[in-house]
C-alpha cells in the first residue's frame, strides 16, 4: 500500500493494544495511529484524526466494536473498519458483517491481518472511486438535462428570430408578379441569415435587391432587419426611387442607428449589396451598389459590373454612390449575388467555388429554360460542397427579360 496509512484503534486494553502495534511495525506496514477506547474520544478522532482505516476490540467497557461501527456509519463516514475478537461466536460476527464490518480477525490468528488491511482498504478505494462516478454520472445527468432546456430555448428563440426576419422579407413568388421569369435563391446558413433580398416596383419600374451584412446568424439578422426596414420606409414613406439615392439615405440611416451620440463610438458593422432598377417600358436597366457585382448575360457573352468599393453603414467619409445605365433586350439575363456562393468551399480539392466558375456556370445555364435554371443553381452548389460545411449565407436573384 502506497502511503503513511492513518489507522484509528479502539481498544481499552495496553496489553491488546501494544500487542497489534507491534505486530503492524513487524509487518512493515508504514502507518501512523491514534488509540482510544471512550465513546466521545472515538467520535472526536473521527473528525480530527481522519482515519484511513479503524480497528476495533470487540468487547469494552462503555461500548462495542459494533457500537463504534454503527455510530460511523450514522456520521456518515465510509472508512474500512476491522472488527479483532477473541470470544465471538461466528453467527453473530455474520450478523455483523451483514451490517457491513469490512473484515474480522481472531485475536489469536494476526496473521491475516496484513491481507485484511490490504484487502479493505482497496475495498473501500474502489467503493469510493464508484460513487464518485456515480456522482460524476448523476452531474452529467443534470448537466446533460439542462443543456437540453438550454438548447430547446435557443432553438425556441432563433425560431422566433427566424419568424421575425421572415416578417420583413417577402415572398420570393410576389416577385413573379412583376418579373414572371424571376427566381430567388435563399440558403441561409443558420436558422436567420445574413443576406437579405428586397423588391419593389413603381409603375412599369421594378426595383430588386440583393446584401449581405456583417456575419451571419443572430448577429448578421439583427442588420439585416434593420436594413429591410430602411429600405421599405425609403420607398414607401419617403418616396425614394433612384437606386443610388436608396444607397444614400440607407447608409445615412444606419450610421446614425449604429452609432452612440453620447460617445460618438461607430459599430464596426455594415453591408454591402446592390440595388437594381428596371425599366421594362424603357428597356433599361440601372445599377448602384457597394462591394457588390451584377451579371448580364446576353447570347454567349457575360458582363460584370462591378460596384462602389465602400460598405453600408461605417463611419467612412466622402462617399458618392453611383449607377450605371444599361439597355435592355429581350432574353437578356440579370443575376444578383452574394459572395457566398461563390466563397463556398468544397469539390475535389476543398477549395472555393470561386467568381471564375460562377460566371462559367451562369453562361452555361443560359441555354436551359429559365424555369429549370434555380434548380440547376442550387444542385451545382450542393455537390461542390459536399460534406463541407456551408461556409456562408447563399443568396441570388435571377431574372430573364
Amino acid at each position: 500500500m502506497e502511503g503513511n496509512l492513518k489507522i484509528l484503534i479502539i481498544e481499552d486494553l495496553d496489553t491488546d493494544a501494544d500487542l497489534l502495534i507491534r505486530y503492524l511495525k513487524k509487518e512493515s506496514i508504514a502507518f501512523s495511529y491514534f488509540r482510544v477506547w471512550l465513546k466521545e474520544d472515538y467520535i472526536k478522532a473521527l473528525y480530527e484524526f481522519a482515519p484511513d482505516l479503524i480497528i476495533s476490540d470487540h468487547s469494552m467497557p462503555q461500548f462495542s466494536g459494533i457500537d463504534a461501527f454503527r455510530i460511523l456509519k450514522k456520521e456518515g463516514k465510509n472508512i474500512p473498519f476491522i472488527l479483532t475478537t477473541g470470544t465471538v461466536s461466528e453467527k453473530l460476527l455474520t450478523e455483523y458483517m451483514k451490517e457491513g464490518i469490512d473484515d474480522y480477525i481472531l485475536k489469536e490468528n494476526l496473521l491475516r491481518l496484513p491481507s485484511s488491511i490490504e484487502n479493505v482498504v482497496n475495498k473501500k478505494k474502489i467503493e469510493n472511486l464508484h460513487s464518485e462516478l456515480s456522482t460524476y454520472a448523476e452531474e452529467l445527468k443534470i448537466a446533460h438535462a439542462a443543456q437540453n432546456v438550454f438548447k430547446k430555448e435557443i432553438l425556441e428563440s432563433l425560431r422566433y428570430a427566424h419568424n421575425l426576419q421572415g416578417a420583413l422579407l417577402q415572398e420570393k413568388e410576389e416577385l413573379k408578379e412583376s418579373l414572371p421569369q424571376s427566381f430567388i435563391l435563399y440558403l441561409p446558413k443558420n436558422y436567420v441569415s445574413g443576406d437579405f433580398y428586397w423588391f419593389k416596383n413603381s409603375g412599369d419600374k421594378v426595383y430588386v435587391c440583393i446584401g449581405d451584412c456583417t456575419g451571419h446568424g443572430i448577429p448578421g439578422s439583427l442588420i439585416t432587419m434593420l436594413a429591410l426596414s430602411t429600405l421599405h420606409s425609403a420607398f414607401n414613406v419617403q418616396k425614394i426611387y433612384s437606386p443610388p439615392l436608396l444607397l444614400k439615405f440607407l447608409d445615412e440611416d444606419m450610421y446614425g442607428k449604429l452609432s452612440h451620440k453620447s460617445t460618438g463610438k461607430v459599430m464596426n458593422d455594415s453591408m454591402d449589396l446592390a440595388i437594381c432598377e428596371i425599366d421594362k417600358k424603357e428597356m433599361k436597366l440601372t445599377i448602384s451598389g457597394t462591394n457588390s457585382n451584377v451579371y448580364l448575360i446576353r447570347g454567349e457573352e457575360i458582363q460584370q459590373f462591378k460596384t462602389d468599393r465602400y460598405s453600408i453603414g461605417n463611419a467612412e467619409t466622402g462617399k458618392k454612390f453611383d449607377s450605371k445605365t444599361i439597355s435592355l433586350k429581350k432574353g437578356d439575363s440579370i443575376y444578383l449575388s452574394s459572395d457566398g456562393f461563390c466563397d463556398q468551399f468544397g469539390g475535389e480539392s476543398g477549395k472555393k467555388f470561386t467568381s471564375k466558375r460562377f460566371r462559367e456556370l451562369l453562361l452555361t445555364i443560359n441555354n436551359e429554360e429559365f424555369h429549370n435554371r434555380e434548380r440547376i443553381l442550387q444542385n451545382t452548389i450542393t455537390d461542390w460542397q459536399g460534406l463541407e460545411e456551408q461556409t456562408d449565407d447563399i443568396s441570388l436573384l435571377g431574372i430573364r427579360i
